[in-house]
Parts: C-alpha cells; structure tokens; sequence
C-alpha cells in the first residue's frame, strides 16, 4: 500500500510539474545585439527565447533619414532557419497577410497572419514601438512565434 502511494505521489507530482506551458524554444542570448544598439535613436527589446537554434543574428542599421524610426534585424538557424524582427519606432500598418486573427503576447495584442508565400507574420505594439516578427511558416509554427515575441525584454 505504501508503494502504491509513493507511485501516486510521483505521478502526481510529475503531472503538476508538466502542466504549465512547456517551451521547446532555445534560450538566446541578445547582449551582442543589444551592445549593437547603443548609439542608436530607440532601444528594441530582442528575443531572449527562439524557436531554433541561432547560428548567426544580426542588426542592420536603416540607411539615411529613416534610420531614426526603423531597425532591422536577422536570425539565422544552424539548420538553416530564418527569422526577420523589423522595429519601428511609432505607429506602423502592415498589410499583405491572409486569415488575420487576434492574439495575446503578454500583456499586448497582436496580429497573426500568413503572407502570400506561406511566411508566418506577427505584429504588435509595445509602448511607443511597433514590432514585425516573420517566419518561414514550414520551419515554425505560430504557437513558436507568439512565444518568442512573448520573450522580447
């Protein structure tokens, strides 16, 4: 009987233990990006969690006038998976996506769609910058999108 109890305790427990939501994404680690953007005109918060493993992730600052409102970075995947993040500094609408639907990320709200070629496509505002957050939708899903943008800091 004593057995029996101590099995139920450990498949209680271990039941407990798995009912949050369990992140398959990858820790990563933007300090490099975010040293990038120090003599820049805003401050993104980046991803801290990705849905692959990140190979390569690099900022490239907006030529001329724009570079004010804009920033434009890339993550590559040691598998070959792609990742863009556009930042805008103010109120931005995207257009060219299908199936629009609302959704959560943290305390915001966003937009989820699809483009014409099949990427994956999430934006949302955060305070005074708008982010755009597209993905190749066969590499990734739009449970992995929202939950990467939900790691933004």
């Amino acid at each position: 009987m004593k057995r029996l109890f101590v099995l139920f305790v450990i498949l209680f427990l271990g039941a407990c233990g798995n009912s949050g939501t369990s992140s398959s994404l990858e820790d990563f680690d933007n300090s490099n990006l975010k040293e990038d953007l120090k003599e820049e005109a805003f401050q993104s918060e980046l991803p801290t969690k990705m849905p692959f493993e990140v190979k390569e992730a690099t900022f490239t600052p907006t030529p001329g006038e724009q570079r004010e409102v804009m920033q434009t970075f890339q993550f590559d995947g040691v598998d070959g998976q792609l990742m863009d993040l556009k930042t805008n500094s103010g109120e931005v609408h995207f257009s060219g996506t299908d199936n629009e639907q609302q959704v959560e990320i943290g305390n915001n709200e966003g937009t989820f769609g699809k483009t014409e070629n099949g990427s994956l496509s999430l934006h949302w505002k955060d305070g005074d910058l708008t982010y755009h957050l597209m993905a190749n939708g066969d590499e990734i899903t739009k449970e992995e999108l929202i939950e990467t943008a939900t790691s933004f800091e």
